[in-house]
């Protein structure tokens, strides 16, 4: 049920509705709403500065909405959970990298035992 400032808000654009489209006199207007001709010309002007306001052009869509305080602690924690497991994954592919030099032959610096058969003496 519309309060008592929704119906005169009603009325009052009514009027001004009525007096734009020449339905009755701006003196006319004023009188059906107990007011003075000049203070029924502020309300006109008020009126049409807001409907111009809000039609106005905007951009598409909805405006970006703030998020919520719980919205905002969990994308917090989700980018604290986000860097641990990056660390994590990093720990594991440094710990693979430790591993396999571990058994991989020691190329550098070492002699390694030729197999018997490949090995020729030469004649005296």
């Amino acid at each position: 049920m519309p309060t008592r400032q929704q119906k005169q808000a009603e009325q009052r654009a009514s009027v001004i509705l009525q007096v734009r489209a020449a339905q009755i006199t701006a003196t006319q207007g004023a009188q059906l709403l107990q007011i003075s001709r000049k203070t029924y010309y502020q309300w006109e002007k008020r009126g049409l500065e807001a409907l111009m306001a809000a039609v106005e052009q905007q951009a598409p869509g909805r405006r970006p909405q703030r998020p919520s305080k719980e919205t905002q602690k969990l994308q917090k924690r989700i980018g604290q959970l986000e860097a641990q497991l990056k660390t994590a994954e990093e720990t594991a592919r440094l710990r693979a990298l430790i591993m396999a030099t571990r058994s991989e032959p020691k190329l550098a610096g070492t002699k390694r035992k030729m197999p018997q058969q490949a090995v020729k003496k030469k004649p005296h």
